[in-house]
């Protein structure tokens, strides 16, 4: 658990791994869904990420700082992973910044340097 009593994005992942959904789902629900996102967290967690010339431009055009998108990454919602996705693979994540702005957000994974990258990110309508 987390302060403030959340799930951790690994006890909500084993939850849905675990029997409580029906054998059909199982199926159809891909439980390693999230490994991406968790190995880009801990990139971000451990200072080894960098924003974008693209994406800091998004960011000065809405108002936003890099900062408020590293803040937020761990408590957002990670809404796709594309894993073969050229040239790195990224995900798109839903977040609540400060202010509360509601945006979408692409990092991606730089396997050869261990790092994550902020690539763009969009207001969401």
């Amino acid at each position: 658990m987390q302060a403030g009593g959340g799930e951790t994005r690994a006890a909500r992942r084993q939850v849905v791994s675990s029997f409580i959904l029906p054998e059909a789902l199982h199926a159809r629900y891909d439980v390693r869904m999230g490994k991406l996102f968790d190995r880009i967290c801990l990139a971000v967690e451990e200072d080894r990420f960098f924003v974008a010339w693209h994406a800091d431009e998004r960011c000065e055009e809405r108002g936003i700082t890099a900062w408020q998108l590293v803040a937020s990454l761990t408590d957002a919602e990670l809404i796709r992973e594309r894993p073969k996705s050229k040239p790195n693979p990224s995900i798109v994540v839903r977040q609540l910044l400060e202010d509360g702005t509601e945006v979408e957000a692409i990092w991606s994974w730089l396997s050869a340097t261990k790092q994550a990258k902020l690539v763009t990110v969009y207001l969401v309508e």
